[in-house]
């Protein structure tokens, strides 16, 4: 059979497979069938499963014979098609031809229609059929089977160039498509066979490129000619809000110094020039650009920009570029230096009546004094700043780091008293501050009351905490430490009794509309184990962001196929309110635990707890075994090659067997080897022990995985407190203070929603009294 299939449906064609069986000989075991509704009794484990029929996504009581026969034969078909014989294809296609015709309003239709072009004769009546449905069924022109046949007919024949009117309108489809990566694929697809069949001069008569393609500067870079076309004139290019495109795409090709003289330019003409914070913002792209050079050129830089500054924006340009030098040279360990210009640029504000960058320069020289472990002045810098200006934007910074320097000198009366004032001010809206702040304010007036004895108020804020803060690093140890108070554990959101319902999926879409039916063919394909048609269809879905039910229906389906990611972002776009209502079992959206065979293998052969690996993976990859950060972090748990040598290297017999090894040192030697998830894991999990074995504590273990082993020494010297709630929130780094903050919190929720039979949390007992504080920076040394 001829091969006809694109690069870009590759992935597809490998899991559909019937094509690449019959090909090689092998046999076919059908099609993995997909239990949505055993997914959803497992994904809801602690809420009563009530299914409801939606419509289209199985066949209801009454629907037409022939649709029911529609989706069986369709089915069957997938995965019986390579073992018929040539005469049983073609009758086979030809009854599923004629069944599709007597259903033209089904869901499943695309699908049909593409495997009849996929699989039936070229020039056959059936292809005909197929390639005309994908040419004229306009409403079926929003499915991934449109595109794959699109990419198809480009890669085929030049004859797909010569119907410009088909063209623009596969174009026209693209520009629409919400989702970057599927996106991108096609048209790299589209774009190169374009530029090899018909050349630049051709090619760009197809206007309509160049504004589908502005999202990714690289096509743009790969293929210059997009450059000829003018953007459509319904469309009109908007640049970004106050700096000129040029500066950005000149430091996403790393022309930093063209950038930069192209900043000033704008600066300077009145006409372009956009506002501070905009300037501010494009110097930060700068600095980023310049930022592998090291610290002595970000220096120069927002040193040679403060002239330009203060031309442009006066004093309050000059002095806000004097603050960023001096945290470059506080962040440089030239405190003496940064505190002198943060001393110096306060007292030259107060003359020069700026209170925003006195009260700021003030705000930075109490951060140093802190750093430095010099309360007394630190707090009296702070006391004066909460003081003259009580609403500033830095108000809840600075609050914040008054508690905790309260907290550090014991003063528990002021941390008490400073907590509850905040939270009064909140309340009466004359101060606001973001959910994670309030937070905060309620667990450390909680602190102070456990350790002034007020054990009514402490157990007051942690309740608080546990029922409307769940999901953030103070909810989660406000419940734990209520449930040690208490001795007994306290439900996980209460007020969730509702009844899940498989229409929840559904419920916002209108009855007759273009979403409820693409609901309906994306449960029809996971029910038919069409896993990533199902993840396309999704992509290429419109779901309002303002409709919480709809971005519930698009948070459960990212997660079900396999999106994790994208599916935690869209559950937590959800309002807090409306959570808080929905059955328990759904938060596991935001908490997926996937992959546990290799992690708990690997976790208990080193005596790991693998709920502390698998926070840590949530945090690291949200577990995408692909992910890769900026400094080249790879896979599951980002891990940097010269970490995963090193470990390799230490493994001992009985971690691995001999062959197991030999085949790791032979893996590891190839770039990619990191986004396999059995070695990501395996060295991953090894790498934490010999942090355990260094620091034996989570935090610093924590700390020293996100910033490296000498930071966390660094810190443990300089700062290290028994009271280690206090330690975390003075790391210094806000990266990866956020960072142990966050995979404490994922530990206590993993354990939470996927209890085993032992219910303790031995990673979290240094946060309860009299739980284990000091770490040990050596093994053997405890």
């Amino acid at each position: 059979m001829k091969n006809r299939f694109f690069w870009p449906c590759l992935a597809y064609v490998l899991m559909r497979g019937p094509m690449l069986m019959a090909a090689t000989g092998g046999e076919s075991p059908g099609p993995t069938v997909f239990p949505v509704n055993s997914l959803m009794a497992q994904l809801l484990v602690d809420s009563p499963l009530k299914p409801a029929k939606i419509p289209g996504s199985d066949i209801q009581p009454g629907a037409p014979l022939k649709e029911t026969q529609l989706y069986t034969n369709y089915r069957d078909l997938q995965g019986n098609y390579p073992r018929l014989s040539i005469d049983q294809r073609r009758g086979a296609l030809q009854l599923l031809l004629g069944q599709a015709r007597d259903n033209p309003d089904s869901p499943l239709l695309p699908y049909i229609y593409y495997m009849i072009f996929q699989n039936a004769e070229p020039y056959s009546s059936a292809s005909r059929a197929a390639e005309q449905f994908f040419t004229t069924a306009v409403p079926h022109q929003g499915s991934c089977p449109y595109f794959y046949v699109m990419n198809e007919q480009a890669t085929r024949t030049e004859h797909f160039f010569e119907q410009p009117a088909q063209v623009e309108r596969y174009i026209e489809k693209l520009q629409h498509m919400s989702n970057r990566a599927v996106q991108l694929r096609l048209l790299q697809g589209l774009l190169a066979t374009m530029d090899r069949q018909l050349g630049a001069v051709q090619a760009a008569q197809f206007k309509s490129l160049a504004w589908v393609s502005r999202r990714f500067p690289r096509l743009q870079a790969a293929y210059p000619w997009l450059g000829v076309a003018e953007p459509l004139p319904t469309s009109p290019v908007v640049e970004p809000t106050g700096v000129s495109a040029s500066v950005q795409q000149a430091t996403r090709a790393g022309k930093c110094k063209a950038a930069k003289k192209k900043l000033v330019a704008t600066i300077a003409n009145k006409n372009t020039r956009p506002s501070l914070e905009q300037f501010v913002a494009a110097s930060e792209k700068i600095d980023a650009c310049v930022r592998g050079e090291g610290s002595e050129a970000r220096l120069a830089l927002w040193t040679s920009l403060k002239g330009p500054a203060a031309k442009a924006f006066g004093y309050g340009g000059w002095a806000t570029l004097q603050l960023r030098i001096a945290k470059l040279l506080w962040n440089d360990e030239k405190n003496s230096l940064a505190k002198s210009i943060a001393h110096k640029l306060a007292s030259l504000s107060r003359k020069k009546n700026d209170r925003d960058s006195e009260a700021r320069a003030e705000y930075l020289e109490a951060a140093i004094l802190h750093n430095e472990n010099n309360r007394p002045e630190a707090i009296k810098h702070l006391e004066t700043v909460m003081r003259r200006f009580p609403k500033h934007p830095l108000s809840s910074d600075v609050r914040h780091t008054l508690l905790m320097l309260y907290a550090g000198e014991k003063l528990w009366p002021h941390v008490f008293n400073l907590a509850g004032e905040s939270l009064a001010s909140l309340q009466s809206g004359s101060l606001y501050f973001d959910r994670t702040t309030a937070a905060e304010f309620y667990f450390w007036q909680a602190r102070a009351a456990q350790a002034l004895g007020k054990r009514k108020e402490m157990e007051r804020n942690w309740q608080i905490l546990a029922d409307s803060y769940f999901g953030t690093y103070y909810g989660a140890l406000g419940h734990f430490l209520l449930e040690n108070s208490l001795g007994k554990q306290v439900p996980l959101l209460p007020k969730r009794q509702i009844p899940f319902e498989q229409q929840m999926l559904v419920e916002a879409f209108n009855p007759v509309s273009e979403g409820r039916k693409k609901i309906s063919l994306i449960l029809k394909l996971l029910e038919m184990g069409m896993h990533d048609d199902a993840g396309c269809e999704i992509s290429l879905m419109s779901f309002e962001a303002s409709v919480p039910a709809q971005q519930l229906a698009r948070a459960f389906l990212l997660h079900v196929t396999d999106q994790w990611l994208e599916a935690v972002k869209a559950y937590q776009s959800l309002p807090q309110e409306y959570r808080e209502n929905l059955p328990i079992g759904l938060e596991k959206i935001f908490f997926p635990k996937k992959f546990a065979t290799e992690v708990v293998e690997y976790s208990k052969r080193l005596d790991l707890d693998p709920d502390f690996v698998f926070s840590l993976i949530r945090q690291e990859s949200v577990f995408n075994p692909l992910a890769q950060s900026p400094v080249g972090a790879k896979g599951l748990m980002q891990l940097m090659n010269a970490t995963a040598q090193r470990e390799s290297q230490r493994l001992s017999s009985s971690y691995l067997s001999g062959s197991e090894h030999e085949e790791l040192i032979r893996k590891i030697k190839f770039p990619t080897s990191l986004f396999d998830v059995q070695t990501n894991v395996m060295l991953g999990v090894h790498h934490l022990k010999t942090l355990k074995e260094q620091y034996t504590h989570p935090v610093l273990m924590l700390a020293a995985y996100n910033a490296g082993p000498g930071a966390a020494n660094k810190w443990y010297t300089r700062m290290w407190d028994d009271d280690v709630l206090l330690f975390i929130e003075n790391i210094p780094y806000q990266e990866t203070r956020n960072y142990v903050k966050y995979i404490m919190r994922n530990y206590f929720y993993y354990k939470r929603l996927y209890p085993s039979k032992v219910e303790e949390y031995p990673l979290l007992s240094f946060l309860a009294p009299g739980g284990k504080t000091s770490p040990c920076l050596s093994a053997g040394t405890c």
